[in-house]
């Protein structure tokens, strides 16, 4: 389930995808689907993929990969929200990268209903 949620984020990014942190070109900020509830649904889906790794083989290397997956996108999440900061300007990138409590625009791993 949670491969087809990332499938589906990677859709939504249409032509802004790419892999890793691309100097060469600025893409759209994507704000729709699930983009709109999460900053970042395909690291949040892989995220919930490790939990399930975890879940069906409970063990300590499977608390490992989940640790070290973690960490992984932390850092990825961190490179490439000062990546958007370098090359967008204004309000969507302050918005993105510098949420606060009463910020209306979208959390960097998902918008709780109750939050809204």
């Amino acid at each position: 389930m949670s491969l087809v949620w990332v499938l589906v984020a990677q859709t939504q990014m249409g032509e802004s995808f790419r892999i890793g942190v691309d100097n060469a070109h600025a893409t759209a900020l994507i704000r729709h689907g699930w983009f709109g509830v999460s900053r970042n649904p395909i690291f949040l889906g892989l995220l919930v993929m490790l939990l399930g790794f975890f879940l069906v083989l409970p063990s300590a290397a499977s608390v490992a990969v989940c640790v070290l997956g973690y960490a992984l996108i932390k850092i990825q999440v961190r490179l490439e929200e000062e990546h958007l900061t370098r090359l967008t300007a204004g309000r969507a990138a302050l918005a993105v990268t510098r949420p606060s409590s009463g910020d209306p625009h979208t959390p960097r791993w998902a918008r709780c209903s109750a939050a809204r």
